[in-house]
């Protein structure tokens, strides 16, 4: 027997306002108590991570650059942005993002032309789902 099935014994056994009242109360702690837990167990905000090389060369090839955002959703707003490009860098392309249901994670590759000019740029992601949002960024170093 559950818990709203033993509630509803006691309202209807009793017959009187107390148990009833005891009954509506038994049946709001319980609500209460599975919201708790609920929310317990809902997702936190994403955490990302970005990893590929540390350096490029000017004029060179592009770079590939691997995304991963845990605690995600499976349509995550990701924005990416170049910061301090000193070097002229430019996003070339961005891959498809991956959804692992069982992790709760997504994974991108984007490809970046380091630029024309020695010196480097910040690659910053924002990814924001329904619970939060998380920035995360990774320097690459322009040489010749």
């Amino acid at each position: 027997m559950n818990n709203s099935t033993f509630v509803g014994i006691v309202a209807r056994s009793a017959g009187n306002s107390r148990a009833i009242h005891f009954a509506k109360a038994v049946t709001a702690l319980l609500f209460l108590v599975f919201i708790v837990q609920f929310n317990a167990l809902a997702q936190g905000p994403p955490s990302c991570n970005l990893s590929g090389p540390l350096a490029a060369k000017a004029k060179g090839s592009t770079i590939t650059v691997n995304i991963e955002v845990a605690n995600s959703t499976a349509n995550p707003n990701l924005t990416y942005t170049l910061l301090k490009n000193v070097s002229g860098a430019v996003i070339v392309s961005k891959g498809r993002v991956n959804y692992n249901s069982s992790t709760n994670s997504v994974t991108q590759q984007i490809t970046i032309d380091p630029g024309k000019t020695v010196g480097g740029f910040n690659l910053e992601l924002s990814a924001k789902t329904p619970s939060g949002t998380s920035k995360c960024s990774k320097s690459v170093s322009v040489t010749n």
